[in-house]
């Protein structure tokens, strides 16, 4: 891939905030040679980062009427906005050797004997691998054949074909798993009594809030998560809650805002867990398990994937009640009748009348005939204001119907934080593995 880099030559956070008001985006190219300041057009490298060859594959990169090859290092963007903050590239050539985690891409799973005649359940446990070779032999991606996986097999990284000179760093495990295949099993057969005995300390069981339709004939099942017991931060430190939409992917997001303290809590724990997923439990029922891409600090994002609006309006209102101090639940459901509402209409309009004959008795009583003049006048403005709004065939009339409790049991909804478990309010808790029942 080619793209086109100009030349930066102020440096410093005031300069970087008025690239950004400029749609364009800092950035640094080093290795080979004096590193240089550059920058480059925010939409067209936004673009540029969705496609997967920009990411694994050597860059062709012309600044200054000269080209040279680079290879993407590291970017920030901003915590909920589509916004490219920064951009770092390294020089290569093609003696260089490099390190970089490049994609797998897997082929022929829906032909292979364990998905079409044995109806197994092929896992990728791996989807990406850290390789080392020279620049001119760095691969796009990785392809991993799957035709001949049968049921009970496993792949390993000695089992792919790899480009030559391409080595996989492997960080201390020998041949590791890529692929496993999994017999899909009964309903009653996934969730067991040991399976639950088998919890280490310090870790809690919590059933999913939604309940999900198995396959045909196996009717229905609940998710089971393994927590730790102690919540990493609670409700108390969220601020807000608000649904918007997914500019950069589609869709609807739910963006939360914390304190200063609560941020500076949320940072630092999402700092140590990268990659690791976060539960969001509400009175004991967890809402999802999201995985953490990056640190979050005071502000961040809920991705809905494929929900509804009406889904990120319910989250965020999840999240909103889950500040409360005490867990909410149902006190009381009453219907409003007819003769309360027209007892509470005879009253208003008795205050209404006693209040206008104090006020004209305190006015004639203080000011005289000025007073009695200011009556009229207030009584023309009054009789003029009901014409015009029944001219406008306007009408007034009171809010009445049905008024019930808000309950804490209610339906929970995919995608969020947060959890309730020790203390009240939400709270947010680092999870481990999953179950099904």
């Amino acid at each position: 891939m080619k793209f086109v880099a100009f030349e930066r030559t102020l440096q410093g956070t005031g300069a970087s905030r008025r690239l950004r008001i400029a749609a364009k985006v800092p950035g640094i190219v080093y290795g080979a040679g004096t590193p240089a300041m550059i920058e480059l057009d925010h939409n067209a490298l936004f673009f540029a980062l969705k496609k997967e060859a920009f990411h694994s594959s050597i860059l062709e990169m012309e600044l200054a009427g000269k080209s040279e090859q680079v290879l993407l290092r590291d970017y920030q963007m901003h915590p909920f906005r589509p916004i490219v903050l920064h951009i770092d590239f390294q020089r290569v050539d093609a003696t260089t050797k490099i390190t970089k985690r490049v994609p797998l891409h897997f082929i022929n799973e829906e032909n292979s004997p364990a998905v079409k005649t044995d109806a197994c359940v092929v896992n990728h446990v791996v989807t990406e691998l850290l390789i080392q070779c020279l620049a001119s032999q760095l691969p796009e991606f990785l392809t991993v054949d799957l035709g001949s996986l049968a049921k009970g097999q496993s792949l390993h990284v000695d089992d792919i074909a790899l480009g030559e000179g391409v080595k996989v760093m492997t960080q201390g495990k020998k041949n590791p798993v890529i692929v496993s295949v999994s017999a899909q099993a009964a309903e009653e057969e996934i969730i067991a009594a040991p399976v639950v005995a088998a919890v280490a300390p310090g870790k809690v069981i919590r059933f999913g809030s939604d309940t999900v339709a198995g396959a045909p004939g196996q009717g229905a099942y609940r998710e089971l998560y393994v927590l730790d017991s102690r919540p990493i931060i609670t409700g108390e430190y969220l601020t807000n809650a608000k649904p918007n939409n997914n500019q950069l992917e589609g869709g609807f997001i739910v963006e939360f805002e914390f304190n200063a303290e609560g941020g500076r809590i949320f940072r630092r724990e999402t700092g140590k867990h990268v990659r690791d997923n976060m539960a969001v439990v509400l009175d004991d029922r967890v809402v999802t398990a999201p995985t953490i891409n990056s640190a979050i600090g005071r502000n961040g994002q809920i991705t809905l994937g494929g929900g509804s609006l009406q889904d990120a309006q319910d989250l965020a209102l999840v999240l909103r009640a889950g500040a409360l101090p005490v867990p909410l639940k149902v006190a009381e459901i009453r219907n409003i009748g007819a003769s309360l509402g027209q007892d509470s209409i005879d009253k208003g309009k008795l205050a209404f009348g006693i209040a206008i004959m104090l006020v004209v008795i305190i006015m004639v009583g203080y000011y005289r005939f000025s007073g009695a003049v200011a009556c009229a006048a207030l009584a023309l403005y009054i009789f003029f204001t009901l014409a015009v709004l029944a001219g406008f065939g306007a009408a007034l009339g009171y809010l009445g119907g049905q008024q019930c409790g808000v309950g804490g049991n209610q339906r929970a909804y995919a995608a969020s934080l947060f959890s309730q478990q020790h203390q009240p309010g939400q709270q947010l808790h680092r999870t481990g593995s999953r179950l099904f029942r």
